[in-house]
């Protein structure tokens, strides 16, 4: 049963908290429409959970925004400067890394701020800061979505097109489908800000295609590689500017964005499983914790990510090095 604010209030009384009730009462009667089923979700059943593990959450959020925003603020920068990664699949990555980097330094400090005035009544939280960071986590969650998928076509495009990937997928293409992912992810983030039921049904349609088209692109990869591996151990085609398409090469590429995949999947899914089970409105305060929890586990992906690109990409790799080597020898 979904809690009300006749429950939740009573639930506060019963404990003494009067500043936190007062601050409830605020939040309820004076925010957005958006934010008041947020408001009695988060009061009645966060804050009915164990102190320790909320406290040891934010912590872990705190820790992940310094990881997050380190690492893909080493890889913007390896990028940026290194005149060989300008290629398409690198500023796919570009864009992946930035989104990651705003995660970390901008949406998750707000929302650890949030949590922390709740949990020590300090203050109330005003309507604007919490559509803000709700604005603000599903714009850069549906940017990472759809980057990721994007990432899993120029993979597809790449083995299926050989000698015409080149001619096809050039940069400044790439740059338009990357300024298209976030326009996208900006207007998705704005309709959703309507109602809940949108945020929760917009989230789980965008997830649900995307991971699925995923999937499916994948499982053309894997199909177009086992054929090759089948008829030869190794193949290089000669394109007209000398430029070999490796098969091998491709392979161990592959490898590193299957795991980058899989590390996505694992952090994004119970979110996904979360939302379709608050959807069907059984159990709803587990669903809300359990929804508060994943967060932290999703948020965590902007800190794997770098760690991924730097021990699978050879290119990425050697480049930090050399700007690393470069700092250091000032």
């Amino acid at each position: 049963m979904v809690p009300t604010k006749k429950n939740t209030t009573k639930l506060l009384r019963n404990r003494g908290n009067y500043k936190l009730l007062a601050m409830f009462n605020r939040c309820v009667n004076e925010s957005c429409d958006l934010m008041r089923f947020v408001c009695q979700e988060y009061f009645s059943t966060i804050l009915d959970q164990s102190s320790k593990v909320l406290w040891f959450n934010v912590v872990f959020q705190i820790l992940n925004i310094l990881t997050a925003s380190t690492g893909n603020l080493l890889v913007l920068v390896t990028i940026w400067r290194t005149p060989y990664l300008n290629r398409p699949s690198h500023t796919l990555l570009f864009s992946l890394a930035l989104s990651d980097f705003c995660t970390g330094t901008i949406a998750q400090p707000i929302i650890t701020h949030i949590e922390i005035l709740v949990f020590t009544s300090t203050s109330t939280v005003s309507c604007i800061l919490r559509t803000t960071c709700v604005f603000l986590n599903i714009f850069w969650g549906v940017v990472t979505l759809l980057m990721m998928t994007m990432i899993s076509v120029d993979k597809f495009l790449a083995i299926n097109l050989h000698l015409r990937y080149d001619e096809i997928v050039t940069n400044p293409r790439a740059k338009i489908i990357v300024l298209v992912i976030w326009m996208v992810g900006g207007a998705i983030s704005l309709v959703s800000l309507s109602s809940v039921l949108f945020i929760q049904w917009s989230l789980l349609i965008t997830g649900t295609l995307c991971i699925v088209a995923m999937f499916l692109i994948w499982i053309n990869i894997f199909r177009v590689v086992r054929r090759h591996r089948a008829q030869i151990q190794q193949q290089i085609v000669h394109i007209a500017d000398a430029q070999p398409f490796n098969m091998l090469r491709f392979r161990k590429t592959a490898h590193g964005y299957i795991l980058l995949l899989f590390l996505f999947l694992l952090c994004y899914l119970p979110q996904v499983v979360f939302l379709l089970r608050m959807l069907s409105e059984t159990n709803v305060e587990h669903n809300f914790m359990g929804f508060y929890l994943s967060y932290t586990l999703m948020v965590i992906n902007a800190s794997l990510n770098p760690v991924v690109y730097c021990w699978r990409n050879n290119d990425i790799r050697s480049a930090l090095k050399q700007i690393l080597l470069k700092l250091v020898c000032r």
